[in-house]
């Protein structure tokens, strides 16, 4: 999708991030400070199953985002058409 940028290969397949969230300075400073901090860990396997658990919730997490997003766009749209 034109949308969304590699973030991350670990052969987990929901591997892009929205451009949109990239936009947001504080979700990339976190972001950068997440992965400082696992790039500690000295027991690789450990630190690859973090960063997918971690991946995995932040695509939920935008799914949520995005599907209410278009909801509530959605509702109002049909609302100004009704006026």
């Amino acid at each position: 999708m034109e949308d969304e940028i590699k973030l991350l290969d670990l052969n987990y397949s929901p591997k892009k991030v929205a451009k949109w969230k990239l936009k947001n300075s504080k979700y990339v400073e976190e972001l950068q400070k997440f992965f400082d901090k696992t790039s500690n860990i000295e027991d690789k396997e450990l630190q690859y199953s973090i960063v997918i658990q971690m991946l995995k919730c932040d695509e939920i997490l935008t799914n949520l985002s995005e599907k209410l997003f278009k909801e509530y766009f959605d509702e109002g749209y049909k609302k100004a058409k009704e006026e």
